[in-house]
């Protein structure tokens, strides 16, 4: 019986190995059935409000889009700015009230939006008349991203030295 059997096993055997040569040659097992992977926390919607006053701080607003895992925004930077803050505003006692945040958690698959009247980063010391500012976003898993955010400034008017307002 034992014979009988062997010449099965090495056709089994062949029609494996063609099976996974051909996965192999075709790009693999049927991936349009898989569900898309993954690719992570990613930014979207990202601008800078500059007011035009010389030696005021700008605003940085985005929204996070989390990943498949949770993670935290530790903080922001630019090679543009002397220093950049996550900040958010809360009502308290019918006044609204800006306070430092040391970070911001981003639920797996989550969105986190940084607007105006809520979360923001404020951004101190930009430099004059850029028309994008490099960020680097930082977080807790170590992981950095980087974007270049639009600069726009706030009534429309031109952020550049040239026409800033002077602070009364």
């Amino acid at each position: 019986m034992a014979r009988a059997n062997r010449p099965l096993g090495w056709v089994a055997l062949t029609l494996a190995l063609a099976s996974l040569m051909f996965a192999l040659v075709s790009g693999g097992v049927a991936r349009s059935a898989q569900a898309p992977v993954d690719t992570g926390l990613r930014i979207e919607k990202a601008w800078i409000s500059c007011v035009p006053i010389a030696g005021h701080p700008a605003a940085g607003y985005f929204t996070m889009v989390g990943g498949a895992t949770t993670d935290t925004l530790v903080g922001a930077d630019s090679p543009a700015a002397a220093s950049i803050e996550l900040h958010s505003n809360q009502i308290m006692g019918g006044m609204m009230h800006m306070s430092t945040d040391l970070s911001v958690a981003v639920p797996a698959h989550g969105r986190v939006v940084f607007g105006e009247l809520g979360r923001h980063l404020m951004i101190f010391g930009m430099k004059p008349g850029l028309k994008m500012l490099p960020l680097r976003l930082r977080f807790a898993s170590g992981r950095t991203i980087s974007i270049d955010a639009p600069v726009r400034a706030i009534g429309g008017l031109d952020p550049s030295p040239a026409t800033s307002l002077r602070a009364i």
